[in-house]
């Protein structure tokens, strides 16, 4: 089901929301291809890297701390918030990779999306099979999404949760579609 750009009653923000590696960007990007070009894709992981590489341009001995990363992260997740709102407040569509691990994140970002029409998706799997994804992947921290796996679900309502280990990307797809889309 493709949707056409003049259909209103999709809604302004998908949100997915799932540990490391349960395939939240695939999914996002494969949304994106399926829906009107106006949607513009938001991920936590590029806008973390991107500030990362700036702090570490400027700032190289920040690094050396690691405690400085307890502070870091935490603000760059509030601020990737603060720029889903702006895309929201200026009638901009985005499609959303995040991971909501920390309760004070998830009511940051509810507070700011509650008068949108946003399609909150939950993303699930096995641990055994986030470990599997996680050594295949080179770029991952193995043990990430076994530490986030019973904190991002927690306190979180959702439009539509799929098993990612048990759906492929196409029926995930047409599933969020089928749901979405009133």
């Amino acid at each position: 089901m493709d949707i056409p750009e003049h259909n209103n009653n999709i809604p302004q923000m998908f949100i997915f929301n799932g540990t490391s590696s349960s395939g939240k960007t695939t999914l996002a990007k494969a949304l994106l291809d399926r829906l009107d070009n106006s949607y513009t894709y938001l991920s936590l992981d590029n806008h973390i890297r991107s500030a990362l590489e700036s702090y570490e341009n400027h700032y190289p001995k920040i690094f050396e701390n690691e405690k400085v990363f307890s502070v870091i992260i935490p603000n760059l997740v509030l601020t990737f918030h603060d720029i889903i709102h702006a895309f929201l407040i200026n009638d901009q569509k985005v499609i959303v990779d995040h991971v909501l691990q920390e309760n004070e994140w998830k009511d940051d970002l509810l507070s700011k999306i509650k008068q949108y029409k946003v399609c909150k998706i939950g993303l699930h799997c096995s641990v055994e099979e986030l470990e599997k994804r996680e050594r295949y992947r080179e770029d991952r921290k193995i043990g990430l999404a076994a530490y986030q796996f019973n904190k991002v679900h927690e306190n979180m309502k959702y439009d539509i949760e799929l098993n990612t280990e048990e759906n492929n990307v196409e029926e995930c797809i047409n599933e969020i579609l089928n749901k979405s889309i009133k």
